[in-house]
C-alpha cells in the first residue's frame, strides 16, 4: 500500500468573476485585517488599479518586489512587513509575486490574499513556492502546511496582460499531464486522491486542447470569451488541483526537469517558464520514445504559439557546451527527472533534446 496522501486541495477561497476586486474591502475586513502590506510588481500594479476599489479604510503599505522569489527577497520583504506590523498581505502580480507572497505569510504566519495578473501557472493556487536565486536560476521548492488563504481574479486584468504568458500557462499546464501520468501509472494501488489528480491531470490536456486556440484568438482580440476563461480556471484551478489531491505523487519530472535546467543558460532568461516547461514536454516524451505522440501535439503548439525548436527558445544544435551543461543539470542527483521509470543520463538528455529538435525542425505542419 502507497504512503497516504497529504491533501491540500486549493485556497480557502477562490473567487473567479468580473468586478470581483469590488468586494475587496469586505473580504479583507472578514479577515480582521487592519494594517495591510501590499507586494506587487511594477507593471502588475498598474494592470490592476483600474479595477481596485478603495482602499482608504485600512492602513497601507505598498513593496514592490525585486523580480525573483528568491530566498533573499523573501527574507528582505519579511523584515519590512515584521517591522510595518502586516496583519495581512495583498500579492498583485504573477507567479512569482504569488510565491513570494506565499512564503511571506508563512514566515510571518498572516492570512494572505492573492490577485493574480497572469494566467501563466498555478502559483496562486498551490501550496508550493519556487525558490530562484537573484539571478533567476532555479534552486528549490518550498512546501507549506496549507494553502493561500484567498485568490481573487478579476478575468479583465488577465485578459489584458500579454498574451504570451497566457501561452506560456497553457504549455506549464500540458505538464500536468504528461508528467504526472508518468509517475502515477508506476503506482498499482492508487488511492482516492490520487485518482482524483489524475482525472485533474486528464482534464488540464482535455480543456486545453479543446479552448486553448480560440482562447489565444481571442485574447489577441481582446474578447472576454468563455474559452479564455475555461483556459484561466484551467491553468490556476485546475492544475493547483493536481498538485493539491496528488501531493508527491503528481510532482514534476523531466519536462520541469529541463526547465529547471535551462534557467542556467542566459540565453534562455527571456523566455516564459511555461515556454520553457512546453519544450522540456517534447524532450521528456523523446526520453519515452514516444515520438508518435511527441509528433501529435506539435500542431497544437504551433497554433497557438508554444516553442517547437532549440532557435524558439533563444538555444542552438551547434551551442554543445551549453546543451551538455543542460542535461547535465537535468540529470543532477536531485532531479525530478529520476522519478521516470528508467534510468536517465546525461547522454540520455542531451539525445532527447538534440531529438526533440531534429523532428520539429523537419516536420511538416
Amino acid at each position: 500500500m502507497e504512503s497516504t496522501v497529504v491533501l491540500k486541495a486549493g485556497p480557502q477561497e477562490y473567487y473567479h468573476s468580473k468586478g470581483i476586486l469590488n468586494q475587496l474591502p469586505q473580504l479583507i475586513s472578514e479577515r480582521k485585517i487592519n494594517r495591510l502590506f501590499v507586494i506587487h510588481g511594477e507593471r502588475s500594479l498598474q494592470a490592476a488599479m483600474p479595477y481596485l476599489p478603495s482602499l482608504e479604510n485600512f492602513e497601507i503599505q505598498y513593496e514592490k518586489y525585486r523580480g525573483e522569489c528568491s530566498l533573499n527577497e523573501i527574507k528582505r520583504i519579511s523584515a519590512i512587513a515584521k517591522q510595518y506590523k502586516a496583519e495581512g498581505l495583498l500579492g498583485i502580480g504573477g507567479g512569482k509575486v504569488a510565491d513570494l507572497v506565499k512564503a511571506v505569510a508563512y514566515q510571518l504566519q498572516i492570512p494572505e490574499i492573492l490577485v493574480p495578473t497572469l494566467a501563466s501557472n498555478c502559483a496562486a493556487f498551490s501550496a508550493v513556492s519556487i525558490i530562484y536565486n537573484d539571478e533567476g536560476i532555479h534552486v528549490d521548492s518550498l512546501s507549506f502546511p496549507k494553502a493561500t488563504n484567498l485568490v481573487l481574479i478579476e478575468p479583465e486584468i488577465i485578459l489584458n496582460s500579454p498574451v504570451e504568458y497566457t501561452i506560456a500557462g497553457i504549455g506549464d499546464t500540458l505538464a500536468k499531464w504528461y508528467e504526472g501520468v508518468s509517475r502515477l501509472n508506476q503506482i498499482q494501488t492508487k488511492t482516492i486522491p490520487m485518482q482524483l489528480s489524475f482525472e485533474m491531470m486528464h482534464k488540464c490536456r482535455e480543456f486545453l486542447f479543446e479552448f486553448g486556440e480560440q482562447s489565444i484568438k481571442d485574447a489577441q482580440t481582446g474578447k472576454l470569451t468563455e474559452a479564455f476563461i475555461n483556459v484561466i480556471d484551467t491553468n490556476i484551478a485546475v492544475a493547483g488541483l493536481v498538485g493539491g489531491f496528488g501531493s508527491i505523487f503528481a510532482k514534476s519530472v523531466g519536462a520541469h526537469a529541463f526547465f529547471n535546467a535551462a534557467t542556467a543558460i542566459p540565453g534562455t532568461k527571456t523566455i516564459l517558464h511555461g515556454s520553457l516547461v512546453a519544450f522540456g514536454i517534447l524532450v521528456q516524451l523523446a526520453l519515452e520514445k514516444k515520438t508518435d505522440e511527441l509528433e501529435s501535439i506539435l500542431p497544437f503548439y504551433r497554433k497557438i504559439g508554444l516553442p517547437t525548436t532549440l532557435q524558439d527558445i533563444h538555444l542552438d544544435d551547434s551551442n554543445t557546451k551549453a546543451l551538455q551543461l543542460i542535461a547535465a543539470k537535468m540529470t543532477s542527483q536531485t532531479s525530478r527527472i529520476h522519478s521516470l521509470p528508467f534510468k536517465v543520463t546525461a547522454d540520455d538528455a542531451l539525445w532527447a533534446i538534440l531529438t526533440v529538435n531534429r523532428i520539429t525542425s523537419s516536420y511538416s505542419y
